[in-house]
């Protein structure tokens, strides 16, 4: 049976892919722009699935 920190250190898995921008540490890429469906990701456009903005309310004047 194999160490799971041992798997940890072969594999981060899709957060621990940008370990080395942030020292290591497991992160949550940096979503730019106004809350929506899509936002800037390194300077690209990306669909964002992430969100909880179902009713689209994250933007409204009345928060």
């Amino acid at each position: 049976m194999s160490d799971l920190f041992e798997k940890i250190k072969k594999n981060r898995g899709p957060l621990g892919m940008h370990a080395k921008e942030s020292h290591g540490y497991f992160t949550f890429p940096k979503l730019e722009g106004e809350i929506s469906n899509k936002m800037v990701f390194r300077g690209k456009e990306k669909l964002v699935w992430s969100l909880n903005n179902y009713l689209g309310l994250a933007n409204h004047k009345k928060k």
